[in-house]
């Protein structure tokens, strides 16, 4: 059992967790910018260019696009390496 000793009143408060969450949340979004950045967009191909590169028809490299449930589950079953993106990402021909 831990003794109940309390913190000194003199002793700065640490950071607030919100801050600390907000600092977390945008070097996630540089890494993943950065991650996209050296990635190619094959938008709803996404499901058929990782299947093809896995089963070694065409180059392995870093790919980026959208899959539907069932195309990620399937991806899945059948061993193919893929991540979500932590956060939503805009088709290239809709960004401003």
């Amino acid at each position: 059992m831990a003794p109940n000793v309390s913190a000194k009143s003199n002793r700065a408060l640490a950071t607030a967790p919100s801050e600390t969450s907000t600092e977390a949340l945008l070097k996630l979004a540089a890494f993943q910018a950065e991650l996209l950045r050296r990635s190619r967009w094959v938008g709803s191909d996404f499901a058929t260019e990782a299947r093809a590169m896995h089963e070694g028809e065409r180059p392995e490299g870093p790919i980026h696009g959208q899959a539907s449930a069932a195309e990620v589950s399937e991806l899945v079953e059948e061993g193919v390496p893929i991540a979500p993106l932590l956060f939503p990402v805009a088709p290239p021909d809709q960004i401003n």
